[in-house]
């Protein structure tokens, strides 16, 4: 008897930690997602600007390290004939 309470408790003792550690990972992960989404709507926030200052699409692209068919879609989706 008292063997299987140990057991039992052992057993919810290592739930907890289970469900802990996968809740730590689950957030850090969300904070990574979160914080690329981010990144990269500041990084399409920057190409509307160079855009609209009329700035050639390869000198965008070089300056935000973006590919010129990203870029192009951009200017695209504002727009722009390209």
């Amino acid at each position: 008897m008292e063997l299987q309470k140990y057991k039992t408790e052992g057993m919810q003792e290592g739930i907890e930690i289970g469900m802990k550690q996968g809740m730590e990972k689950g957030m850090e992960k969300g904070m990574e997602k979160g914080m690329e989404k981010g990144m990269e709507k500041k990084g399409r926030t920057v190409i509307m600007n160079l855009l609209k200052l009329n700035m050639p699409i390869d000198n965008i692209a070089a300056a935000t390290e973006s590919p010129i068919p990203y870029v192009k879609e951009i200017a695209r989706e504002a727009g722009y004939s390209v």
